[in-house]
């Protein structure tokens, strides 16, 4: 199996600190396109989270407990203290911005953050977090939360978060079952969306170990 360095869970919220973007880091591997419009939320989710919605016309956004906000507006390198930055990937959005996914572990809990991309001194990126989101523990050994090879209605979206079990015995090299939740930033909303799992399928044909 594969190791996985994204993870993502229901909290996100809504900010509306956005720097310029400035040319590609060379720092982080990986891309994705986001879409920056409205996608459908699920008939039903398996948790009760709240959501914040701006307007009619915006999606509805999950939001970031209040022990986190003070990751919102705050920039890296460094992370704030107590934060362990553990990976990333670069996204994409229509509007040429650079943005990023990381995540940071505190404690024993993880968080999942969406940067935009400020300047890059050197070969190295500066970024500001514009929303986050937490994950709970996962339910076991087998559960992993999987970015970058997940799909929507069938057409990949790297942007796309899912939860559930990888297995060997589909019909690709490994095929992601159980899908439990799933997410994906709203660039233009700097925040989060849930997915309906039943329209997200994850996948892999290749080994990129």
């Amino acid at each position: 199996m594969r190791s996985l360095t994204l993870c993502l869970f229901p909290f996100a919220v809504i900010c509306t600190a956005c720097a310029p973007g400035v040319p590609e880091s060379p720092n982080l591997g990986g891309s994705a396109t986001v879409e920056s419009g409205q996608a459908n939320m699920p008939d039903t989710v398996a948790y009760s989270e709240s959501t914040q919605q701006s307007s009619e016309n915006d999606t509805a956004l999950l939001v970031l407990p209040a022990r986190h906000r003070v990751l919102l507006g705050s920039t890296n390198p460094p992370v704030l203290p107590g934060y362990k930055d553990v990976g990333g990937q670069l996204i994409d959005s229509p509007a040429g911005t650079q943005w990023s996914l990381s995540e940071l572990t505190f404690g024993v809990e993880r968080i999942l953050t969406l940067d935009s991309l400020t300047h890059v001194v050197g070969r190295r990126a500066h970024w500001i977090t514009v929303a986050a989101m937490l994950l709970p523990p996962l339910a076991d050994s087998n559960e992993a939360v999987v970015p970058v090879d997940c799909a929507l209605d069938g057409r990949p979206d790297a942007s796309i978060v899912a939860l559930g079990r990888w297995i060997d015995s589909g019909p690709h090299l490994e095929d992601l079952t159980d899908i439990r939740a799933a997410f994906r930033p709203v660039v233009s909303q700097r925040g989060f969306e849930v997915l309906p799992v039943r329209r997200v399928s994850c996948w892999v044909d290749e080994d990129r170990n």
